[in-house]
């Protein structure tokens, strides 16, 4: 491959004007356009690759953005790399893909270390330059036991650290840019949908009583008229699956929903799912019990990931995934080739996705 004064010599000009052009460094905009296709026919004629280390000390950019993945973190030498299948995360990288596409920035993953949780080295890794920008998923519907952690970690960072964040939750008090999915408008537009259908006494089977879903499903039932009763689900956290705990959580809404049928009250016309996993669950054991839906009992899930695929089809909450990531990307460009000047501007931006309610059969009104 030829040298930077290979190329310079057989172009006429310096090897600095060489690199200037090959490498996009500054002042390469005062190199003129006759002389920057020059330079730049004779670079791919001779095969010359730039290097990405000298254009990023020389550019001071990584040319990077990372996104953190805080899977299975509940300690930070434990890790389960089976929940890097969980559809937040597909969604999210493919959202992100998107976003980025053509704008010259690369997208690096950034999982926990042994010692440091992965937030903690996405930031280290921003401060450092190593990254232009950084997607912090704070998805605490999904980790609710990380999450006081990873906002302590995000606090602590600069005000105007080049960060951008991603919440269930409403981020107003937040430091940085953020994405939103409103979740209390969500729960309301699952009862709305259900008070139309008749129902006026619900059972949602949850992950945890203190859970931010079930106050929004609490306050949505008041302001509706239905009673909304919680059943909390035991899941082991430390098991694995080949389905990122989809099998996991379905057989535990299954065992728990068997329970209820056994046990009863049989008060509920309708059943929720924390998301498409337990509805599945609850499906499971409403078959089992003999009961038909949406005849007997109707069902909705959330996040309509694997709602397409039940039987019969479940009417579930589109958690957006793949629009969050999209958004977040545009934020981190913003982010990443902002100067100072801007970069005040882009903090103060909050972007709420709408929740969307797909409804198929299972909650299907019958004559």
């Amino acid at each position: 491959m030829a040298s930077l004064r290979q190329i310079a010599k057989k172009a006429g000009v310096s090897p600095t004007t060489v690199s200037r052009v090959l490498n996009d460094a500054k002042y390469a905009d005062q190199v003129s356009e006759a002389c920057r296709k020059r330079v730049q026919e004779i670079a791919k004629e001779a095969g010359y690759q730039s290097s990405y280390h000298r254009r990023a000390i020389q550019k001071s950019v990584a040319e990077t953005i990372a996104l953190v993945l805080p899977f299975g973190q509940h300690k930070p030498d434990e890790t389960n790399p089976d929940s890097l299948l969980e559809p937040v995360f597909h969604g999210l990288i493919a959202g992100i893909e998107s976003a980025m596409h053509g704008s010259g920035y690369a997208l690096s993953l950034v999982g926990p270390g042994r010692t440091k949780r992965a937030e903690e080295l996405g930031i280290a890794g921003l401060q450092s330059k190593r990254y232009d920008a950084l997607i912090l998923p704070t998805l605490t519907s999904l980790y609710e036991d990380v999450t006081t952690q990873i906002r302590h970690t995000i606090d602590h960072a600069q005000n105007n650290a080049r960060i951008v964040q991603i919440d269930y939750h409403n981020t107003a008090q937040s430091n940085h840019p953020s994405i939103y999915f409103d979740e209390a408008q969500a729960c309301h537009m699952v009862l709305q949908h259900l008070y139309a259908q008749g129902h006026r006494n619900v059972l949602m089977l949850n992950r945890s009583h203190t859970s931010n879903r079930d106050h929004y499903y609490q306050q949505a039932g008041q302001s509706l008229g239905m009673t909304v009763q919680t059943q909390t689900v035991k899941i082991d956290s430390a098991a694995k699956s080949s389905l990122a705990g989809h099998t996991d959580t379905t057989e535990a809404a299954e065992n728990s929903m068997l329970v209820r049928l056994a046990t009863g009250p049989h008060d509920y016309t309708a059943a929720i799912g924390y998301n498409d996993s337990m509805a599945m669950g609850i499906i499971r054991a409403l078959h089992r019990g003999g009961k038909r839906i949406p005849e007997d009992v109707c069902v909705v899930g959330w996040d309509n990931t694997l709602a397409p695929f039940a039987s019969p089809a479940l009417t579930s909450i589109d958690s957006q995934f793949v629009e969050m990531g999209r958004q977040a990307g545009k934020l981190a460009i913003e982010l990443a080739s902002a100067d100072e000047n801007k970069l005040a501007d882009i903090q103060d931006k909050r972007i709420v996705l709408d929740p969307k309610l797909i409804c198929r059969t299972s909650t299907q009104k019958t004559i």
